[in-house]
């Protein structure tokens, strides 16, 4: 048998009824419209440097104020940081770094030590640069490791990173008395001295004299000028008293530090100029610091006045 089926009846009762959902096709059709209008909405707002994000390891954030809609996406990464360390030496690579034909890479000092030829396999190197792992060097900033206890130096580039945290003001020091285990940031050394060694703290400004009182019993003082810490010891020897100044711990800058000292007593003077001394925890070597031997005719019951001046000079 044969139907005819009336096409206005079928129009008809589809604008009757608009309720009706639509077929499977048309709805699938519309839910993909939908999903393309509101990428394209997120794609407006966010910054033209970051693309959508695509995983799960990213975030994203929106919130509108006024006018505008600010909407942020961050994405973690991970680096092993070992692998910009050299393989020999364990020290910052910086460039130019070279690499083997294998994709062998050293520092510089190390290929030259080398003779030019990879440790690894022994082909030669120093024709062929590493440029990817060089623009990775450039480009990545990375925080002291010390700034959740006060260093504001904020982001270092990291082929400096560990040079600047073995000067970093905020990290920890041996105590430079021989006998003392401490360990310390610099700013908690003037209430270690005061409180386990006796030993006081005296404030002064670089580039000018400044008097300095010894007792016959003080073997050490504390100077401290602005951020930089020195201790002036006084040893005694069988002719006297030997004074210099150290170090308590490498500054942070370039700059040579030096110092003069002058002690007086009538018509009689005794001066030393002198550098700073990086002297390690109780070594005293004599043949390799600077000192002032002062006689014993110099001293009196009172002890030892001292005029000490010190400078910090930029080295070219």
């Amino acid at each position: 048998m044969k139907f005819r089926v009336n096409l206005d009846m079928v129009r008809f009762s589809t604008t009757l009824c608009p309720s009706e959902e639509p077929p499977p096709a048309k709805r699938l059709k519309t839910s993909a419209q939908q999903e393309e209008q509101e990428r394209e909405k997120e794609l407006l707002v966010l910054p033209k440097s970051r693309a959508p994000p695509s995983s799960s390891n990213s975030t994203c954030s929106s919130s509108s104020g006024g006018s505008g809609v600010i909407s942020s996406c961050d994405s973690f990464a991970s680096l092993d940081l070992d692998i910009l360390d050299c393989n020999i030496c364990m020290e910052v690579l910086t460039p130019p770094i070279f690499q083997c034909c294998n994709g062998h890479y050293t520092c510089r000092d190390c290929t030259k030590k080398m003779n030019n030829k990879c440790p690894s396999c022994t082909e030669p190197v120093g024709k062929i640069r590493n440029l990817g792992l060089e623009k990775i060097l450039e480009s990545l900033r990375i925080r002291c490791k010390f700034s959740s206890i006060g260093c504001t130096e904020g982001m270092l580039p990291y082929r400096f990173q560990k040079i600047h945290e073995r000067k970093c003001r905020f990290a920890p020091r041996e105590c430079p008395l021989s006998d003392c285990a401490y360990m310390g940031s610099l700013d908690t050394f003037s209430s270690h001295f005061e409180l386990l060694h006796s030993v006081k703290t005296l404030p002064f400004c670089f580039d000018t004299w400044f008097t300095v009182r010894l007792s016959m019993t003080d073997n050490h003082l504390l100077l401290q000028g602005g951020n930089d810490y020195y201790l002036l010891q006084a040893h005694e020897e069988r002719f006297g008293k030997l004074l210099y100044v150290s170090f308590v711990s490498p500054p942070e800058s370039d700059e040579v530090h030096t110092y003069q000292m002058e002690v007086k007593t009538g018509k009689k003077h005794l001066t030393l100029t002198s550098s700073v001394q990086n002297v390690q925890q109780g070594k005293l070597n004599l043949n390799l610091v600077d000192f002032l031997l002062v006689p014993r005719c110099f001293l009196s019951d009172e002890g030892l006045q001292v005029e000490v001046s010190i400078k910090r000079v930029l080295e070219v």
